[in-house]
């Protein structure tokens, strides 16, 4: 039977935002790269920056691409598809605004602490530019990861199953070591992804929930109910009440 266009339309209205949020990502980054703008700085967030009240760049750092923007596109635009399609919308857009601002606040506070402490190590991150979309793809990742470990009963598990242990692998093979910041953010990323399917509980997305099996009415009509009064019981040796 075809599936009527209302349906068609539902389906395929979680990806549209992730898809016109890639193709932002992947617009001002071939204007990065053939133009004057826009720059890293306009975009990137810094530790200091964050401090003095700049707090749209934990927003605007997660629109420009650090590292190969084809292979890091292709691998998030995969791991997207598969987690909208297996996790729901909702679940994607909280695990990757969760993951990119979350590991990126994190971090910093760490680096705050160190910087306090004056840590040399820490001075030199406090200005250091910090962007990309790496988070974002992992703590897709994440949440991925964590529905395969939670879930139960999952209509998808074998997809889970599939999904999870190949996104992982993708990441790491592709992004591999980025630096101490970038390899720490990447790490809170992964585990508020998989935070966010623990603390919110994982369900899936109505068209991959399993049927539901109701018991069989039976059609045998039960015994008629008598007509008129019911007559009293009576007790052995006693009279009707």
């Amino acid at each position: 039977m075809p599936v009527p266009a209302r349906h068609r339309l539902n389906r395929a209205l979680p990806f549209l935002p992730a898809a016109a949020y890639l193709a932002t990502v992947a617009t001002l980054e071939v204007l990065r790269r053939h133009s004057s703008w826009p720059r890293i700085g306009d975009l990137a967030s810094t530790p200091a920056g964050v401090a003095a009240g700049h707090v749209w760049t934990l927003l605007t750092s997660g629109f420009v691409v650090e590292g190969d923007p084809v292979v890091q596109l292709v691998g998030t635009a995969i791991t997207a598809f598969a987690a909208i399609w297996l996790l729901g919308g909702r679940t994607f857009w909280l695990a990757i605004v969760s993951a990119h601002i979350g590991s990126a606040v994190i971090a910093y506070v760490g680096i705050g602490i160190l910087w306090v402490l004056a840590n040399r190590h820490a001075v030199r991150l406090v200005d250091a530019p910090d962007y990309g979309i790496s988070c974002v793809w992992a703590g897709l990742v994440g949440a991925l990861v964590g529905a395969l470990l939670w879930t139960r009963g999952h209509a998808r598990g074998a997809e889970l199953m599939a999904a999870g242990p190949a996104a992982l692998g993708a990441f790491l093979l592709i992004v591999g070591h980025k630096g101490e910041l970038a390899n720490t953010e990447h790490a809170l990323a992964f585990a508020i992804g998989v935070c966010v399917i623990v603390v919110r509980g994982f369900r899936a997305p109505a068209a991959a929930r399993a049927p539901v099996m109701t018991p069989a009415v039976s059609a045998r009509p039960g015994p008629a109910a008598p007509y008129g009064p019911v007559a009293p019981r009576r007790r052995s040796g006693g009279h009707a009440r």
